[in-house]
């Protein structure tokens, strides 16, 4: 597998490079969205502290960590005499600014399995893509990747969510779009013409008139809320 190591700005240009060049190149680009569910909160904190340790942290950080994100031990009172006790493990929190690099570096295994596709993880943005000029063995290998992901994401208590996610086929050439499903549990994941990946809107050809349109929709609500806020004549 070749893993894409760009700075985090780079990550965002990163997938239409491969798009174009595999137009360039008059190939199918097959990709799959991942979805985590519950990605922060699943994590096992005594695993991201053997992580840590194994990519030599500091110890007053690896103590940091251990000590924000230990279980919470509960205490129900069921009369005056008797008392319940419960262990709470709170996994990442939402919305904290520690969450998504510490997300990272609880899945750096994951970052570093062979598989037959590429792969991107922005903390739980996981996108996984593969190009050929045939469609089915494109599907095929993007099948076989998803499965190798899913399989090793559940050892870490990570798991997929197949409702929500996504397939696009990114090609100019006549296709059947049967060809590039891609399944998990059973279940086939929907299959779009565009997909927004980290705030920019992806089609399946490369137009970026979907982009355009989100971009201008934007605009007007910026420009009607400072209308609203302006006095009036």
């Amino acid at each position: 597998m070749d893993l894409d190591t760009s700075p985090a700005l780079s990550i965002v240009s990163v997938p239409w490079l491969q798009i174009y060049n595999s137009f360039i190149q008059k190939k199918n680009l097959n990709t799959s969205f991942l979805d985590i569910q519950l990605a922060f909160t699943s994590v096992k904190t005594p695993k991201l502290l053997e992580t840590t340790n194994k990519i030599v942290f500091p110890h007053l950080l690896t103590k940091y960590i251990g000590k924000l994100f230990s279980p919470l031990i509960l205490h129900f009172c069921r009369n005056e005499t008797e008392s319940v006790e419960r262990t709470l493990c709170q996994g990442l929190p939402q919305g904290s600014p520690h969450s998504p690099p510490l997300f990272i570096i609880y899945t750096l295994e994951l970052a570093q399995l062979p598989m037959p596709s590429k792969m991107l993880l922005f903390a739980d943005d996981v996108v996984i893509y593969h190009s050929n000029s045939c469609l089915s063995s494109s599907s095929l290998a993007l099948q076989r990747s998803v499965d190798i992901f899913s399989h090793h994401s559940s050892k870490l208590s990570l798991f997929l969510s197949s409702q929500k996610c996504k397939t696009v086929l990114f090609t100019l050439r006549p296709h059947n779009p049967i060809l590039a499903r891609i399944q998990h549990n059973k279940q086939y994941f929907n299959n779009l013409l565009h997909f927004k990946y980290l705030d920019i809107i992806l089609d399946s050809r490369l137009s970026w008139n979907n982009h355009i349109q989100y971009l201008k929709n934007r605009v007007f609500n910026a420009t009607s809320i400072l209308k609203s806020l302006s006095p009036s004549k």
